[in-house]
């Protein structure tokens, strides 16, 4: 249980937690590093208990307690500068996630704000954002490797877009093992990017991409663009098309945004200027150093 605080200082604390058996094998695996652990939003609530300023100095280690077949009991000790650096964040109101902590971790968050409540200054109800627990799959989420999914926590299948913050990877898999034949597709891409997930993927990976949302049904159907991945009829226009091209030109038209194999309907790698038809079936125009095309 939480250990006393004192009057001017925040003291160290050491918090008792009863999660279920899956969320402890998701600690177990962020703990070892392992690239399978995609129960990030428990884990990080679990470890970081609501702030991330707890993670001053090293991050807390959780000690077994007793492991049964449905759940787990451990404890997890504060340092007093982690317990500072988050009373801190808490009392200034850095602290997003504190009022939509998960069930599972309302009893630890009490244990460790009893133990200090000297030191935590309550917000005033019109400053608290009314907020509720997550009722379905993430829509919009950012770089990670986000397990796929119909459930909170889960990156619901769709098609998705980002505007790109530079050169952005990609992968779409089969299972979360992390193995190379698990890739179902993958890309590189300087430039917008767009890209289906699939309800039979298990995962999806997303690194220096920015935010994912939802590719909106409509767009402003742009006739002169650069470098990315575009959807045609929503963010460029059908027609025909030109482009400087030279020899680190590529395009590449898809009949949708999985970028499998069966996908390309056609490509190529022109070494100098190139003129080109998008239109049905295309759904889906890839460049890359092809330069500005315009109709």
């Amino acid at each position: 249980m939480a250990s006393s605080a004192g009057a001017s200082n925040p003291k160290a604390v050491t918090i008792t937690v009863k999660i279920t058996a899956s969320q402890w094998a998701a600690v177990q695996s962020l703990l070892h590093n392992d690239s399978t652990a995609n129960d990030a939003h428990a884990t990080a609530d679990l470890l970081l208990f609501m702030c991330p300023t707890f993670t001053a100095g090293q991050p807390p280690i959780p000690r077994l307690i007793s492991q049964g077949s449905h759940s787990v009991t451990f404890s997890v000790h504060l340092s007093a500068r982690q317990v500072a650096s988050g009373t801190k964040a808490i009392r200034t109101g850095h602290c997003g996630n504190i009022h939509t902590v998960q069930q599972d971790y309302k009893s630890a968050y009490a244990q460790w704000a009893v133990a200090n409540k000297p030191f935590l200054k309550p917000r005033s109800s019109s400053t608290v954002p009314a907020t509720t627990a997550p009722t379905g799959p993430m829509t919009t989420f950012g770089d990670g490797t986000w397990a796929v999914g119909t459930v909170p926590g889960k990156v619901a299948p769709g098609t998705y877009y980002t505007t790109g913050t530079g050169v952005c990877y990609w992968e779409r898999d089969s299972d979360l093992t992390g193995s190379p034949n698990s890739t179902l597709a993958n890309a590189n891409i300087a430039g917008a990017a767009i890209v289906t997930i699939l309800p039979t993927d298990a995962g999806f990976k997303s690194q220096s991409c920015g935010t994912w949302s939802p590719l909106p049904p409509t767009g402003s159907q742009a006739t002169s663009f650069g470098d990315g991945v575009y959807a045609v009829g929503i963010t460029i226009a059908p027609g025909t098309y030109s482009a400087p091209g030279g020899g680190s030109c590529y395009w590449e038209q898809d009949s949708d945004f999985t970028f499998g194999g069966n996908a390309t309907l056609s490509n190529d790698n022109p070494s100098g200027p190139v003129t080109l038809t998008i239109a049905a079936p295309t759904e889906a125009f890839k460049t890359q150093g092809c330069g500005t095309w315009h109709q």
